[in-house]
C-alpha cells in the first residue's frame, strides 16, 4: 500500500540519516581530522539533498549540518 511505501521511504532516509551523522561523531571521537572532513562533505551534501526529496526542511538540515561541522572544527582548534 501507499503508507507502507511512504514508512519504507521515511525509514530508509531516517537510518540514513543517523548513519551519516554516526560517520562524523565516530571520526571526531577517534581524532582523525581527514576522515572527520572526508564524513562532513558526505553529510553536507547528502543531508541537503534530503531536502530537495523532501524528507527534512531546510532550516532542519542547515542545522544538523551545522552542528556537525562545529564538532569537526573542535579537532582543528585542538
Amino acid at each position: 500500500s501507499a503508507a507502507s511505501d511512504v514508512y519504507k521511504r521515511q525509514r530508509f532516509y531516517r537510518t540514513r540519516l543517523k548513519n551519516i551523522t554516526k560517520a562524523v561523531r565516530v571520526a571526531v571521537e577517534a581524532k582523525d581530522i581527514e576522515a572527520a572532513n572526508e564524513a562532513l562533505k558526505v553529510a553536507n551534501k547528502s543531508i541537503h539533498s534530503f531536502v530537495s526529496r523532501g524528507f527534512l526542511k531546510k532550516q532542519t538540515a542547515a542545522r544538523r549540518v551545522s552542528r556537525l561541522a562545529q564538532l569537526v572544527n573542535t579537532l582543528k582548534a585542538a
